[in-house]
């Protein structure tokens, strides 16, 4: 299939309707672009009386008996209905086309008046066209739209510095587990990614309110909402986001408008959030709201994706997660929803999958920085074991070390000698190029002269490799990355198991954030574990195919437990020292009613200070020039912009003006400063 796209408009005919405007017309163009200069046209007349009929008839039948069929039975009821709407709405000749051409994006243009109907689940061919195409919405309408730039996701990987803000709101009326699941999973995958690090800052909320949505929903270019929507048909302008202390509706993202730049992409994940009745804009073209599709979209939005009708909680779950997948490892927007509805097609759970749509162009990409790197096709939710290296949050069951052999380790030093700041700034470094520039100089003198620089840079490099092997001896003054594993108290009667294990990951996520320097290893897996070492051992696995699993080990434990008080439930939090097999500390919190995702800070405030006065940040000068000098610790572990750092035993402190992941640098602003290298420095 190619790359090229097509566009299906689809433009109901003015001044067409017959029998009280309930028959009209519609043109059908199929084009390679909108601009063509002349276009083709089939036409068609319906009954908007049928079409609406089928329309809610489709839903309603989803909606009431969808959770109770199975799989079969709703995809039975769904092609039905397809086929039905295929023939009907579908010109011979349209459907031929559709069949033969080669392309790989079908891009619907649509009169408002026909926004309602699901052209995604037109079947024919044995299949829906949101399956053979990837699809997207573009609508033409009468109401006045938003005209806000907002193209922030475009060209990301040309700028590092650039990020796109992502708000996770999951689970806010605190009654959907696989919600709060969702949102969670989401965080955590974005979190335990790297590379997505980069250009991707996520936060995660719960118990949110109207007006902070409303208040802070412009500083985000990606907005996904896990929860409960509302559809009022009779009241479009009332549809919207269930929340505890109020809706989010239609009408407040009406309200919104014109006041600056919506996010580029909206994901509500909830029943019926992008259903919708025709737009009728023949009484009020300006202030009507058709509901949470229309009111986003006419204030700015550039993409909305949402179901149509009421989905399972969990394959719901899973479709977002395989979408976001996808859309973080470069795939365009289309591309991401339909090959997330394939996925779950081939696990056969639930045809939720037929649900979605797409309003905007499906040719779009959100980040393309996976064209050049090595990501490309690694799952989010499936972390690899060359991911996981990387990642901030372990998997303990897929961690393996393999030690590098000598041979790598000395060309290591050799591509690192050759890089080095010293060697390139050396004096014989800058003579022998001046020297080679001066064309007046006999070739036996040029040759003569570079004898005596190679002579030179070689001493230099064998010095620099024997002072390398000392430097490989124990530092015990350095501060190095803290392995930390969370587990929990399963026998509690106050909480489950599922709210337990939110309460651990929100701690882990506070960690995360505030203190760097702590990798998080995952515990959860002891079963895949056991695997692992057992084929191992297993004398069915050939010798040479053996790889032994040596696993990374935590340095803490950090055990939870929640104890029922009289009135507020308190949370006991316990460091082990797990190589001396000692209490660190023991902390208790109290633990208020409602969103545990929000109460993260307060949770874990106590927590992070007691690791942090445990472990000081340490390190050593490693480097010094006539600007600068630099330590060998940096971003890694939790090394930031303007910490203040001190000489041990010398009256000199500094603060940190440039940061990368293994050093970090500060100015020299003093004259006659004497440093040293080898010297240690220590957080103030």
């Amino acid at each position: 299939m190619g790359n090229s796209k097509i566009y299906l408009e689809i433009i109901r005919e003015e001044n067409s309707c017959k029998n009280n405007g309930d028959d009209f017309l519609i043109k059908l163009f199929l084009k390679q672009n909108l601009n063509q200069t002349m276009s083709n046209y089939t036409t068609k007349r319906i009954s908007s009386k049928i079409i609406n009929n089928k329309c809610n008839k489709l839903i309603e039948l989803l909606n009431k008996s969808g959770k109770q069929m199975s799989r079969q039975e709703v995809l039975k009821k769904i092609k039905e209905y397809g086929l039905i709407l295929s023939d009907y709405l579908l010109p011979s000749k349209i459907k031929i086309e559709l069949r033969n051409i080669d392309v790989k994006y079908l891009i619907l243009s649509l009169d408002d008046h026909l926004v309602h109907i699901p052209w995604e689940l037109l079947f024919f061919d044995n299949e829906f066209l949101c399956q053979r195409f990837n699809m997207g919405r573009l609508i033409s309408t009468q109401q006045e739209i938003e005209r806000a730039s907002n193209d922030s996701f475009k060209n990301i990987s040309k700028n590092s510095s650039k990020k796109l803000n992502m708000w996770i709101i999951a689970n806010p009326v605190n009654d959907l587990p696989a919600a709060t699941y969702e949102g969670k999973e989401l965080f955590k995958n974005i979190s335990a990614n790297k590379n997505i690090k980069k250009i991707i800052k996520a936060e995660l909320n719960s118990t949110i309110t109207n007006e902070k949505i409303i208040g802070n929903i412009r500083n985000y270019n990606i907005v996904h909402f896990a929860g409960h929507a509302v559809f009022d048909e009779k009241n479009p302008e009332l549809c919207g986001w269930k929340l505890l202390n109020g809706n989010l509706t239609a009408q407040n993202i009406e309200n919104m408008s014109g006041s600056g730049a919506l996010p580029s992409l909206i994901f509500p994940n909830a029943c019926q959030s992008a259903r919708t009745s025709q737009w009728d804009i023949n009484q009020d073209k300006n202030s009507t709201s058709f509901g949470m599709v229309n009111s986003f979209i006419k204030a700015g939005v550039n993409h909305y994706i949402g179901t149509l009708w009421d989905i399972m909680d969990e394959p719901g779950s899973q479709f977002a997660l395989k979408f976001y997948n996808n859309l973080f490892n470069g795939k365009t927007i289309g591309e991401s929803v339909r090959d997330a509805r394939f996925e779950l097609i081939e696990e056969g759970e639930h045809a939720c999958w037929t649900s979605y749509l797409l309003y905007g162009d499906p040719c779009q990409k959100y980040i393309d920085i996976f064209e050049n790197n090595t990501l490309s096709g690694n799952s989010l939710s499936k972390l690899d074991n060359k991911t996981l290296n990387q990642a901030k949050t372990i998997d303990y069951s897929n961690s393996t070390v393999y030690q590098e052999n000598s041979s790598q380790k000395r060309s290591e030093k050799i591509d690192k000698f050759e890089q080095n700041e010293n060697y390139k700034s050396c004096s014989k470094y800058k003579k022998f190029r001046s020297i080679f520039k001066n064309k007046q100089l006999s070739k036996n003198l040029q040759y003569l002269v570079l004898l005596y620089i190679i002579s030179g840079l070689l001493i230099s490099f064998f010095y620099y490799l024997n002072n390398e092997d000392e430097s490989q001896k124990p530092d015990t003054w350095t501060s190095k990355t803290i392995k930390l594993a969370v587990i929990f108290d399963k026998t509690s009667n106050f909480f489950d198991i599922e709210m337990q294990y939110i309460l651990s990951n929100a701690i882990q996520i506070q960690i995360q954030k505030d203190y760097p320097r702590i990798v998080l290893i995952e515990r959860t897996e002891i079963k895949i574990i056991k695997e692992e070492i057992d084929l191992w051992l297993s004398k069915y696995v050939s010798p040479e195919k053996k790889v032994e699993p040596q696993l990374l080990l935590a340095d803490i434990l950090l055990y939870l437990e929640i104890i029922k008080a009289k009135k507020i439930p308190e949370v006991a939090m316990r460091l082990f020292y797990i190589k001396e097999g000692i209490i660190l500390k023991t902390l208790v919190e109290k633990f208020e009613y409602g969103g545990i995702i929000d109460q993260k800070d307060n949770l874990s405030k106590n927590l992070i200070q007691k690791l942090k006065s445990l472990y000081p940040l340490r390190g050593k000068i490693n480097i010094i020039t006539d600007n600068e000098f630099c330590l060998n610790i940096g971003k890694n572990v939790g090394v930031s912009i303007n910490d203040r750092f001190r000489v041990v035993d010398k009256d000199i402190s500094f603060k940190i003006n440039s940061i990368e992941a293994d050093t970090s640098c500060s100015i020299i602003d003093k004259k006659n400063l004497y440093l040293k290298t080898g010297w240690r420095v220590e957080k103030e």
